[in-house]
């Protein structure tokens, strides 16, 4: 097996892209990725983006990351996407203490769940007790590690941090831990499998949550925490390429039936 590099990764993201182009009616069908896919994914490292170099991980930059999901959308929109949700890992793993990051995370490590705050965790000792239903939980039904954001409670009442603002943290577990449900029917990005789930009681160790303003690595892709969406861009970009695709294979050579023959409507390497 080759050196996995961010050359590597977009000329294999290419070839996937091709791959599972033809089968997409398939995985909107089955309305989950199958398994053979994610570990194509693996294979080539897309979860290691986020990763830093010294676990084996990849550490790109937001342009890079975005660069490989949008050419994994020029084939399927949803593989892109739970690729995307997915390669969060690395970067939740730095704000996770160091020991206990790498006793949760592999630099191939797969995460799932909604981030923001719909549940409540009320403080116990050793944690918390989490109880809540959270949506949009792409790629639940593979991922290794599922969060699930939380308001944090004291005594039954909400705690706010030192400027009167409610306290967000989120929390992490393995998807059996939840109840995880079938309810993702929809005429779009149906092979995300981004189904509901939910906890009552679950009980979360303190080491096992974080909050996005407390981290524990350096770094661009730590400082701000909004390096979870910059990737995001790559969905659109690789649909609308996809779509352009498309259109020329369709447009590039039609009949005329004035002439009598094929005419060409485009210029064989269009901008």
């Amino acid at each position: 097996m080759h050196a996995i590099s961010f050359e590597s990764l977009l000329l294999d993201a290419k070839k996937l892209a091709k791959e599972v182009s033809p089968e997409s009616r398939a995985f909107e069908e089955q309305r989950r990725l199958p398994t053979e896919v994610v570990n194509k994914l693996k294979r080539i490292g897309v979860f290691r983006m986020n990763f830093p170099m010294e676990w084996g991980g990849l550490e790109l930059t937001s342009p890079q990351q975005t660069q490989i999901i949008e050419q994994l959308a020029v084939g399927d929109a949803a593989v892109a996407w739970c690729a995307m949700i997915g390669s969060d890992s690395g970067i939740y793993s730095g704000f996770i203490e160091e020991s206990v990051a790498r006793n949760m995370f592999t630099v191939d490590s797969i995460t799932a769940g909604w981030i923001h705050p719909q549940g409540k965790a009320e403080i116990v000792p050793g944690g918390y007790r989490v109880t809540g239903r959270w949506r949009f939980g792409s790629g639940l039904s593979h991922c290794d590690i599922l969060s699930a954001g939380c308001y944090v409670y004291q005594n039954g009442n909400k705690l706010l941090d030192a400027q009167g603002a409610p306290i967000w943290r989120v929390m992490m577990a393995k998807p059996d831990e939840y109840e995880l449900l079938d309810n993702w029917h929809t005429t779009g990005l149906a092979a995300s499998g981004s189904r509901d789930y939910c906890a009552n009681d679950l009980f979360i160790p303190f080491e096992h949550s974080f909050s996005f303003s407390e981290p524990y690595r350096k770094g661009p892709l730590h400082d701000v925490p909004d390096a979870i969406l910059r990737n995001m861009a790559g969905i659109p970009l690789g649909m609308a390429r996809a779509s352009l695709d498309y259109a020329i294979s369709l447009a590039e050579l039609k009949w005329s039936t004035n002439i009598g023959h094929a005419i060409r409507l485009f210029v064989e390497q269009p901008l």
